[in-house]
């Protein structure tokens, strides 16, 4: 992936999510049906096929099974080793998983009962069936991970930083995504208190501020990037330097924005008590973000350290 595709995406993942976040009022469906897809369009197929008699029924019948069989047929045409075992195991509940949401939909001519999300100043309606399909999304991405360690254990050193590199791809859309709706969520709360007091705009600045440790994470991860293709070309010195300076002030800042948020926040609800700032009163640290950046200053540290020993033994020779 080259880098104007990259910065591509990251500039079009937050424009995405202003789109849902704008679209959510006027059309409620958009979310639930983006959550869902495409599970939601095999159950509107199905449910339309039941009720055309017997021939229907057997063909929704069909639908369901074919589908569902999809994952056990990836099981039965991988490697019957002792490696694959989890990745086989975890595909057979992917087609229970996805056998049951869809029949038990498909029978019902509603989505079951529904639950209110809140997602700033809009208020998202998920059913059950929307809650089926992620917990399918998460089968697969256990799918995934399981795949990913796999191969990380049995990898070439070329072949892991392939996969690292890709990971953090996706760590980098993962985490731009997140920033995205939380600043929309943040933003949606100050909108939504009728009087713009200072409470308000208190609670959305410690909201902006908890944002801001994943925003570093994200620019330490682009650093990384590019100082992974500077090692292919050997020349990598200066870029591991900034890497590790970039590590650095991202852990500092993180941990600091944490604090001052905390206090602020701490202050603010001992003084007024408001209940606008009730909801969001919680001492929290960036515990996910620092770990992050921590383990890659710590893979920076010692690839330098490796390669200084390696040029030291190469002037010995």
């Amino acid at each position: 992936m080259n880098k104007k595709l990259k910065l591509l995406i990251l500039c079009g993942l937050p424009l995405l999510t202003l789109a849902c976040y704008l679209l959510a009022k006027p059309v409620p469906s958009l979310i639930p049906a983006v959550l869902a897809f495409p599970f939601r369009q095999i159950v509107m197929l199905t449910r339309f096929l039941a009720g055309k008699g017997a021939v229907g029924n057997g063909l929704a019948i069909s639908i369901i099974a074919v589908s569902a069989a999809v994952p056990s047929l990836f099981a039965l045409r991988s490697e019957r080793t002792r490696n694959t075992r989890p990745e086989r195991v975890v595909l057979c509940l992917l087609s229970v998983a996805i056998a049951g949401v869809l029949y038990t939909s498909s029978r019902l001519n509603s989505d079951g009962p529904r639950t209110v999300v809140s997602w700033g100043n809009r208020s998202i309606s998920l059913s059950i069936f929307a809650f089926g399909v992620i917990t399918i999304w998460a089968i697969v991405l256990l799918y995934l991970v399981l795949v990913l360690v796999r191969k990380v254990r049995s990898g070439e050193p070329k072949l892991l930083l392939r996969y690292f590199r890709g990971l953090l791809v996706v760590s980098c859309a993962l985490l731009t995504l997140s920033a995205s709706a939380s600043f929309l969520d943040a933003f949606g709360l100050l909108a939504k208190f009728e009087s713009r007091n200072a409470d308000a705009f208190i609670g959305f600045f410690v909201k902006f501020l908890r944002i801001l440790p994943g925003i570093f994470t994200i620019l330490v991860i682009l650093k990384a990037l590019r100082y992974f293709s500077a090692s292919e070309e050997s020349a990598f010195s200066d870029s591991g330097k900034k890497l590790c300076r970039m590590c650095c002030i991202s852990l500092a800042a993180s941990t600091a924005i944490s604090a001052i948020a905390n206090i602020v926040l701490y202050i603010a609800f001992r003084v007024s008590a408001s209940a606008e700032l009730s909801p969001g009163f919680k001492l929290e640290l960036p515990l996910y973000p620092m770990v992050c950046v921590f383990a890659v200053l710590l893979y920076v540290r010692i690839a330098e350290e490796k390669r200084k020993l390696q040029e030291d033994n190469s002037l010995f020779i």
